[in-house]
C-alpha cells in the first residue's frame, strides 16, 4: 500500500445540519472546497469588471480581477513602461457594482516587500469606467521591474484585486511599438492593400503555411492576410505588453474575427498575435523581429458538418484534447476553451462546459472579452457508455461560482439531466502558467472518485466523497515524474537528486497499486516515460554520469526496460558501447537520443525509436485537411462509416458548489537556483541550469528569470556597440583564470556568477552593454572579454593592459572550438 503523510480534516457545519461543507487543514490553513450536492448554484455571467493601463494615451494591459492574493512575484501578465514624469493612469470598466475606492502598492519582485503603496485619490467616472491618476513616489530602480498591485473595494468582504508589472527605463518609444502592431494587424484584414506586409516579413520555405493556426514572420503574405478566408475585424484588440527594454518590445494582441461559411452563415475565430519589434539605437522605423499568430474557430452549432465518418471541427489547433467511450461512438473533446460531445448514433452536440454564453438567436456570439480569458485548460477524465462525462478545470475562473479565483474545479457531466455539477473545488495561489505546467502532468480522478494531483513537486490525492487529503509522495525532483498519456498510471524516483535514483515506484491510479523497481549497487534509475500504460526506465552507472565545468548533467543509460505493473519486462533496449542520453515522447512511441563515450564526455550517435505496436485501428481519430478558403481543418473521425443523423445541440447547465469561506492551498516551495524561460507572452520551461536557460531563451527570442524573477538575460537587450572602461574593473579580474569559485570571492556577496557554457558569443553581449566582462575560456588561453562592435569583439590584452580587437568570425571559430565556455556574473 502507498506510504501517505496524512494531513487534517476538519469537518464543520457551515449553515444547517443539511448543509455540510468540507474544509481541509493545509499546512495550517483551512479551505473550504465545496458544500454538499443540496446546495448548489447555478453559472452567473461575469460580474467582476475588467481593468487596463493607460499608456501614451492608448489603453493597454487589460486585467481581470483577482479575489484571493497569488504569488505575486511569479505573475507576468503585462508590464507598463512608467513615464518620465512617473505619472500612471489605472482604468476600470463598467461595474454593476459601486466602487468605493481604489489603493495601489508597488511591490519588490524579488521578496515581495512593500516599496509604496497609497490610495488613488484622483477619481474620474465617465462613460461607465473608473479613470484613476496617481503619480509614484518612491525611488525605484532603472530597469528594474516591480509588481504593480490594485486593490478594488466593491462594497464585498473582500477586495478585487488587479496586477501589472512597472517598469522605469530610458528610451522606450512605447507608442511608436504600439502603433506598429495597431496598423500591422488591420492591413492584414484589408486585402487590398496587405502588400504593404512585404517589407516587414522574411517569407521562405521554412514556414509550411498550412494552417492559420500556425503563422509566423516566415509565413507568405497571402497566408498572413488571410488567404480566402475574407474576414472581418469583430472586436478590436487591447494590446498587452509583455516583454519591453530600450531595444525592444514584446506586444500581444487577441482579438475576434468573423467570416462568413459556404452556407453565409458568420463564423467567429479568436486570434492571437504576438509582434517581437526593435527601434534602433539611434530611432526611427519599427523594425519587426518576429510575429507568431494562432487562430482557432470558436466553435458552434451554427456550420457544424457531419461527414460520413465523423465531424468537421473547423480551424483548430492539432493538439486536440478528446476522449471517447468504449463503443467509440460517443466523443468529448476540448475546442478553443470549450468541452463539447457528439454522439454519432443520435447525433447530439452537446456543450458540456463553456465560460462563454451561448450564441444568440441572431447568429452573433457574445463580445464580452471576459468570457474569452484563455487562462484555463480542461481535461477529460472519462467517458461512461451513456456519454456521462468526468473532468477537471483548472486555471483562472472568469466566471461563476469562483469568478476571480485561481484553482482546480472537478466536474461531472450527466446526459440525462443536461448538467454539469461542480464536485469539488480547490483553490490555490500559482500563477496560470506555472500551474499548468504542473497540473497538465497529472490531473486525473479513478473511479472511486479521488483526484491526483502533481503540485509542484508532490503528487497529491483528494477523495471526493469525504474531502480527505493525502500527500502520496514529496519531494519528487524535477524530471523524476512521469505519467501515461491516459494519466492512469504514474512513476516517480525516490529520494532522488537530479532526477535519478536507486530505486523508482510505479503506481496504478485507479487500483492505487504500487511496485518498485530496483537499480543494482552502483547503479541508478532514470525515469524515461511510459509506452501505453507500461514504465519505461533506464539504467545507469556511476561513473557515466557526467558534469561538465557548467554544473550541466548528462546521464549515460547503458539499458533501457519497458515493465508493465505486474513486473512483468516486455522489452528490453541495449546496444553494445552505445549510450541513450536523452528520451522525448512522439505520438507513435519514445525517441531515443544516442552517444558514445568520448575522452571524458559523450559524443552523438544518432537517434533510435521505441515503437508503440498496439494497434489503434478502432479509436476515434482526428485528421487535418486542407481547403481552399479555410487552409487546414481538423476532422474527427469515428472507426466506421454511419448514416448522418440530424443534428441536435443542448447547452449543458452549469452548477457549482457553493464554497463558502475559500483559502488557497499552499503549493510546495521549489529550489533557490531555477531559471524560468519566457517567450511571446508564455512560460516555455523551467531549467536547473543558467546555460540551457540561456540557450532555450535565445532560440526561443524570449528572457531568463531566475526565482526572484530578476532578469538573466534577454534576447536583444544590448547596445549595438559597447565596451567596458577598463578602469573600472574589479580589482584582480585581468589576472584571474578560468574558475567560478575564484570569481565569486573575486565579486563578493553582492554579485551572483552565472557559468554560461554552450551559450552563444553574441548571448554575451547582454552582460557586457551593462557593465559585466565575460570570461572566455580557450585551451590556449583564457580571455577577459570587455566590448563589442559590429565587426569585432574586445578583450583585455593582459600583455599590453589594454584592450585588443579580434575578428567576431574569428572569435567565433575559437571560442566554438572548446565549446563556447563563458563566465560572467550580475549584481542581485
Amino acid at each position: 500500500m502507498k506510504k501517505t503523510i496524512r494531513r487534517a480534516l476538519i469537518l464543520l457545519f457551515v449553515f444547517a445540519v443539511s448543509l455540510i461543507g468540507f474544509t481541509y487543514q493545509f499546512n495550517n490553513k483551512k479551505i473550504s472546497v465545496g458544500s454538499g450536492a443540496e446546495k448548489t448554484e447555478e453559472a452567473k455571467a461575469p460580474e467582476l469588471p475588467l481593468a487596463y493601463m493607460e499608456v501614451e494615451g492608448i489603453r493597454v494591459n487589460q486585467m481581470f480581477g483577482v479575489r484571493q492574493e497569488l504569488r505575486e512575484q511569479e505573475l507576468r501578465e503585462s508590464i507598463t513602461p512608467l513615464a518620465k514624469d512617473r505619472r500612471m493612469t489605472f482604468l476600470v470598466g463598467k461595474s454593476e457594482k459601486a466602487i468605493e475606492g481604489i489603493t495601489y502598492d508597488v511591490l519588490s519582485i524579488e521578496d515581495g516587500s512593500t516599496v509604496e503603496n497609497g490610495q488613488i485619490v484622483d477619481l474620474e467616472k465617465k462613460n461607465g469606467m473608473i479613470r484613476a491618476e496617481f503619480s509614484l513616489k518612491a525611488s525605484i530602480r532603472n530597469s528594474q521591474e516591480y509588481t504593480l498591485r490594485f486593490t478594488v473595494d466593491m462594497g464585498e468582504k473582500k477586495p478585487v484585486y488587479y496586477y501589472t508589472r512597472v517598469l522605469q527605463a530610458g528610451g522606450i518609444q512605447m507608442k511608436q511599438y504600439l502603433e506598429f502592431t495597431d496598423t500591422f494587424y488591420k492591413t492584414c484584414l484589408d486585402k487590398m492593400n496587405s502588400d504593404a506586409l512585404v517589407q516587414y516579413l522574411e517569407s521562405d520555405d521554412s514556414s509550411p503555411n498550412r494552417s492559420f493556426t500556425d503563422l509566423d514572420i516566415h509565413s507568405s503574405e497571402d497566408m498572413v492576410s488571410w488567404g480566402k478566408l475574407q474576414p472581418e475585424l469583430a472586436k478590436a484588440a487591447v494590446p498587452k505588453i509583455c516583454a519591453v527594454n530600450s531595444t525592444t518590445a514584446t506586444v500581444e494582441l487577441d482579438y475576434l474575427i468573423s467570416a462568413k461559411n459556404s452556407n453565409k452563415d458568420p463564423e467567429y475565430y479568436t486570434v492571437r498575435d504576438v509582434y517581437r519589434m526593435k527601434i534602433s539605437d539611434g530611432g526611427g522605423d519599427v523594425s519587426l523581429l518576429n510575429f507568431n499568430r494562432c487562430t482557432e474557430l470558436v466553435f458552434e452549432s451554427n456550420g457544424v458538418v457531419q461527414t460520413n465518418t465523423g465531424l468537421d471541427l473547423g480551424i483548430q489547433k492539432r493538439e486536440i484534447r478528446y476522449a471517447s467511450n468504449k463503443s467509440k461512438d460517443i466523443a468529448a473533446f476540448v475546442v478553443n476553451g470549450d468541452l463539447w460531445s457528439y454522439n454519432r448514433i443520435t447525433g447530439s452536440l452537446d456543450r458540456i462546459f463553456s465560460f462563454r454564453n451561448r450564441r444568440a438567436e441572431s447568429g452573433k456570439i457574445n463580445m464580452d472579452a471576459r468570457a474569452e480569458n484563455r487562462q484555463h485548460n480542461i481535461s477529460i477524465q472519462r467517458v461512461a457508455e451513456n456519454g456521462d462525462t468526468t473532468f477537471t478545470v483548472y486555471g483562472y475562473m472568469p466566471s461563476g461560482a469562483h469568478e476571480g479565483r485561481m484553482g482546480v474545479s472537478v466536474m461531472v457531466y450527466s446526459v440525462e439531466e443536461g448538467c454539469a455539477e461542480e464536485q469539488i473545488f480547490i483553490p490555490l495561489n500559482q500563477s496560470y502558467s506555472v500551474l499548468d505546467r504542473s497540473i497538465s502532468k497529472l490531473s486525473y480522478v479513478n473511479e472511486s472518485e479521488k483526484l491526483y494531483l502533481y503540485l509542484g513537486a508532490e503528487l497529491c490525492c483528494i477523495d471526493l466523497k469525504n474531502g480527505a487529503y493525502d500527500v502520496v509522495r514529496s519531494g519528487i525532483p524535477s524530471g523524476g515524474f512521469a505519467a501515461s498519456e491516459s494519466q492512469h498510471t504514474v512513476a516517480w524516483v525516490d529520494n532522488g537528486k537530479d532526477d535519478r535514483s536507486d530505486t523508482a515506484t510505479i503506481m496504478n491510479l485507479d487500483t492505487e497499486k504500487t511496485s518498485a523497481v530496483k537499480a543494482p549497487a552502483g547503479e541508478n534509475i532514470v525515469a524515461c516515460g511510459f509506452v501505453n500504460e507500461d514504465f519505461v526506465y533506464g539504467f545507469s552507472r556511476d561513473e557515466d554520469t557526467i558534469t561538465d565545468y557548467a554544473g550541466g548533467v548528462t546521464v549515460g543509460m547503458y539499458m533501457l526496460n519497458i515493465r508493465d505493473m505486474d513486473g512483468k519486462i516486455l522489452k528490453e533496449y541495449r546496444k553494445d558501447d552505445i549510450y541513450v542520453t536523452g528520451v522525448s515522447q512522439q505520438s507513435t512511441g519514445l525517441e531515443l537520443t544516442l552517444s558514445i563515450r568520448f575522452g571524458e564526455g559523450f559524443a552523438p550517435a544518432g537517434t533510435d525509436h521505441i515503437v508503440d505496436n498496439v494497434t489503434k485501428e478502432n479509436d476515434v481519430v482526428l485528421n487535418p485537411i486542407s481547403y481552399s478558403r479555410t487552409a487546414e481543418k481538423m476532422t474527427m473521425a469515428f472507426p466506421d462509416a454511419f448514416a448522418r443523423p440530424d443534428l441536435k445541440t443542448t447547452y449543458a447547465e452549469l452548477r457549482y458548489r457553493n464554497a463558502g469561506e475559500e483559502m488557497a492551498l499552499e503549493w510546495p516551495e521549489v529550489e533557490s537556483r531555477r531559471y524560468y524561460v519566457y517567450s511571446q507572452g508564455d512560460l516555455l520551461g523551467i531549467f536547473d541550469q543558467p546555460n540551457v536557460a540561456v540557450n532555450v531563451a535565445d532560440q526561443a527570442e524570449g528572457f531568463v528569470l531566475n526565482n526572484g524573477q530578476q532578469y538573466i538575460w534577454e534576447r536583444g537587450d544590448w547596445q549595438d556597440t559597447y565596451t567596458i572602461d577598463t578602469g573600472s574593473l574589479p580589482d584582480g579580474i585581468r589576472e584571474l583564470g578560468f574558475d567560478e569559485q575564484e570569481l565569486a570571492q573575486l565579486i563578493g556577496g553582492k554579485y551572483m556568477t552565472l557559468n554560461l557554457g554552450s551559450a552563444t558569443q553574441d548571448c554575451m553581449k547582454y552582460y557586457i552593454s551593462r557593465g559585466y566582462p565575460v570570461l572566455g575560456y580557450t585551451k590556449d588561453q583564457v580571455y577577459l572579454i570587455i566590448g563589442y562592435d559590429r565587426d569585432n569583439i574586445w578583450v583585455y590584452d593582459r600583455s599590453t593592459g589594454k584592450p585588443k580587437a579580434i575578428a567576431s568570425d574569428d572569435s567565433r571559430e575559437m571560442f566554438r572550438a572548446d565549446g563556447f565556455r563563458f563566465i560572467t556574473y550580475l549584481m542581485r
